[in-house]
């Protein structure tokens, strides 16, 4: 009866390792914004940042463009709104600008070595107003990140975990009884001096 069992035990502790040694290979990622909701104020420059994660049950690490033969590499991001877009220029190309000039977003990635159970922090975006002054309101809109597969035309598209808002704050009008003090003030300090 024991041999029965400790050979029984053997074949399914072999079997066991077969499939184990079979387990397909996968990578498991995704990533976020750092602040999902942004206050600004009508005049700002805003740096987005964000953060990717490479899961530590993942089995691939995630590299920069530099090393792309050798796996999964960051090959782009897609994003922004119509509303967004109206309102802001987009400063460091990477969606739709020339990557060719710098700073551009992919530069941030390109000795990039991602490996399982670490992140990395990374300006997902920066934004000027592009008429000076932005009106009150808020802007939402959904981002992507996009990794490829070594050389070929593979795509793996992940959406952040949640979608950004911007809410643009608007610019109070200094009350009329302070510029009228203001004014008094400066006013008597005139003629103080003078007398």
């Amino acid at each position: 009866m024991k041999k029965e069992s400790r050979r029984l035990s053997l074949v399914l502790c072999v079997i066991g390792l077969l499939f184990a040694s079979t387990s397909p290979a996968s990578l498991v990622w995704h990533w976020n914004f750092q602040e999902p909701v942004v206050n600004a104020s009508p005049d700002e420059t805003l740096t987005l940042w964000a953060t990717l994660y490479n899961d530590p049950v993942s089995t691939y690490p995630i590299y920069g463009r530099d090393f792309r033969d050798k796996g999964y590499w960051v090959g782009g991001y897609a994003c922004c709104s119509q509303g967004l877009l109206e309102r802001y220029e987009l400063i460091n190309p990477g969606a739709g600008g020339d990557v060719g000039e710098s700073p551009n977003f992919f530069d941030q990635f390109t000795d990039l070595a991602l490996l399982p159970g670490e992140s990395l922090d990374f300006v997902y975006l920066v934004l000027k107003p592009k008429q000076g002054v932005l009106t009150a309101g808020e802007i939402e809109f959904r981002s992507r990140l996009n990794l490829r597969w070594r050389n070929t035309s593979d795509l793996f598209e992940r959406y952040s975990d949640q979608d950004t808002r911007i809410v643009i704050s608007a610019v109070p009008a200094p009350p009329a009884i302070g510029l009228f003090v203001s004014g008094l003030v400066t006013l008597f300090g005139v003629i103080r001096r003078r007398g």
